[in-house]
């Protein structure tokens, strides 16, 4: 999911599972403000959106519109730029390699290199492509008209160029920000937290985030608007940690949906306090689901824990667990807990240096492991070959098939196996 937000106008990419809001001072439509947005389909390659672009669309796995120009991210990591060059702004700089994001002001240009890097080109008059130092560590960009921003890989915002009416003020505190945005004469920043904080101009309530300003994943700017993205959030009531259940018993799982529903619900079973999660209780429930009754299991342990997994189009959009074990009284002694497919969050997350990503199978079946890009580049290839059943064990070191260091940030860890398909988010930072 991509938000391309315009000048005075937004482009939303289509995804049933997202909740889009668009927050101004006028009414409201469909998410999008009638006064100055209207909702438009976004088609790479298109004649339409890449027109004078011809040859430019195959292989473009991002895109960004600035006042008279346009970019285009290849997934082979160059930068294709069309439009007015009166600043310029498309004239990319060389070596012109190793892209893996962009941003467009009104004349200006970004690129985020995959060492951290920043390339900034075109108009200057405020400054705003003098990238301040250090120009390392960068894992996010965004560009306003005159002003640009970086998110680094400790959580913080640096902005720089035309400040006249704060949107170079990043608000106190300056901390755990993993994306940013700019509009005209305003910022934005999504925390770790699922918070968005916005500053500068606020003529138009363009900083005025709506309640409740929570479980957003992605935000961008407008001209003299903003847009954020939810996905769909549960949270777990009970089984929470403490209560006693007997084998063979009945235990109704209950959990909250928030936001909009997702695609489908698993809950899965835990029985090393927390630590992974390999036994599928319920797969596949509707989105709608708020509980599931579970026939207690004789379990190869006294206690336990349960955790809910809300997915949305075949990602892991939340996930929330108990608190604490809960006691199982076993009356049939030990018993072998059956093997599912799965594939299991990696570990430690964050991380750096290393990570642990642990599957395991049902059944022999080829196995495909890849780590990706939040653009969907393939990054790296973890596994490729026949699997037994049984607990597996493959290591991320934090580089790519070509044994080059990865930027700090967010990426996907995706398994194929048979007709299993999942997904994991990992935090990496250098």
């Amino acid at each position: 999911m991509v938000i391309f937000p315009g000048l005075y106008f937004s482009k939303l990419a289509s995804a049933t599972f997202l909740l889009s809001i668009a927050f101004q001072t006028s009414s409201v439509w469909s998410g999008v403000n009638l006064h100055s947005c209207t909702i438009g389909a976004y088609s790479p390659g298109s004649d339409a959106c890449l027109a004078g672009c011809a040859g430019f669309s195959w292989g473009v796995v991002a895109a960004a519109a600035g006042g008279d120009h346009s970019l285009g991210l290849r997934s082979d990591g160059t930068i294709a730029a069309w439009g007015s060059n009166e600043a310029g702004q498309c004239d990319v700089p060389s070596p012109n390699e190793e892209f893996e994001a962009i941003a467009t002001g009104y004349d200006h240009c970004l690129g985020l290199r995959d060492d951290g890097t920043l390339a900034a080109w075109g108009d200057n008059a405020y400054g705003q492509c003098s990238v301040p130092s250090p120009n390392s560590d960068f894992v996010a960009i965004a560009a306003g008209h005159f002003h640009s921003l970086g998110a680094r890989s400790d959580g913080t915002v640096v902005a720089w160029g035309m400040n006249t009416t704060g949107q170079c003020n990043v608000p106190s505190p300056n901390a755990d920000f993993v994306a940013v945005a700019g509009g005209q004469y305003h910022s934005a920043g999504l925390r770790s937290d699922g918070t968005i904080v916005a500053w500068g101009n606020n003529s138009y309530g363009q900083c005025g985030v709506p309640s409740p300003n929570d479980g957003f994943v992605e935000v961008a700017a407008g001209g003299t608007h903003s847009l954020a993205v939810r996905v769909p959030r549960v949270d777990l009531i009970d089984p929470d940690g403490g209560e006693v259940l007997a084998v063979g018993g009945e235990c109704t799982i209950r959990w909250h949906v928030l936001h909009a529903p997702p695609d489908s619900i698993d809950v899965a079973l835990s029985v090393d306090a927390g630590a992974s999660y390999p036994h599928t209780l319920a797969g596949g429930l509707a989105g709608t689901d708020t509980s599931f009754v579970w026939i207690v299991d004789d379990l190869p342990c006294t206690t336990a824990r349960v955790r809910v997994i809300a997915w949305c189009d075949g990602v892991l959009c939340d996930y929330d667990a108990s608190q604490g074990d809960f006691t199982i009284e076993s009356t049939a002694g030990v018993a072998d807990v059956p093997v599912v497919t799965a594939l299991l969050q990696n570990r430690p997350n964050p991380f750096r240096g290393t990570t642990s990503v642990e599957y395991s199978l049902a059944q022999r079946a080829f196995v495909e492991i890849c780590v990706y890009s939040t653009a969907g580049r393939l990054v790296r290839t973890l596994v490729s070959e026949p699997g037994e059943p049984g607990l597996h064990r493959a290591v991320w070191d934090g580089r790519d098939d070509a044994a080059r260091p990865v930027a700090s940030g967010v990426y996907f860890v995706r398994m194929l196996a048979g007709n299993v398909r999942q997904s994991r988010r990992i935090v990496y930072l250098r």
